[in-house]
């Protein structure tokens, strides 16, 4: 008799899945960005309903996914407050839509970046590279705008990047291994 419960994380997703739900992230950051509040929560949903359809269906997946962009929103909240991240609307919190996009990029840790749960180093680098530069796109497509020189800015980013990246991906890792 055949098993039908899914498990937390389904490790044996297909490529092509993650490969569209990676390209999900990426068009929901864009609307996000691009077109703020209303269009991120828009793009936010289908990534929902596809992280629970394809990916995740017991509560330890959705817990991780709202701890690690909890995680993120202090973190974005925390650089906003010390000037180093404006936002481009003069408000001194953290838009909705940004808000959006961690949740987004949560949803991507568990699947999208398996490959890297036990590469922490390749993790770190990948996070002080790209992270920083999907910064300074928002704010080339004006939605965030830096409060220091560009280069001091991407130097804070990817530091906290560096850091940031292999955590999440090593607890995604340690979370979804156990419930497999």
């Amino acid at each position: 008799m055949p098993n039908h419960k899914r498990a937390n994380c389904r490790s044996e997703a297909s490529v092509i899945a993650k490969l569209v739900y990676a390209t999900l992230f990426q068009l929901g950051w864009l609307a996000a960005v691009l077109g703020g509040d209303l269009p991120g929560l828009m793009a936010l949903m289908p990534m929902l309903i596809c992280y629970g359809w394809w990916f995740c269906r017991d509560a330890r997946g959705w817990l991780f996914l709202l701890a690690a962009a909890a995680i993120g929103i202090v973190i974005d909240s925390l650089l906003i407050a010390a000037g180093v991240l404006v936002n481009a609307n003069g408000n001194a919190y953290l838009p909705l839509w940004l808000a959006c996009i961690w949740l987004m990029f949560a949803s991507c840790l568990s699947h999208v970046f398996s490959w890297l749960h036990e590469r922490l180093f390749w993790a770190s680098l990948l996070g002080a590279v790209f992270a920083p530069l999907s910064y300074w796109s928002g704010v080339q497509l004006g939605s965030m705008a830096f409060g220091f020189s560009v280069w001091i800015s991407l130097l804070v980013f990817a530091g906290i990047w560096a850091l940031l990246m292999p955590l999440l991906v090593w607890s995604a890792g340690c979370v979804f291994k156990q419930s497999a």
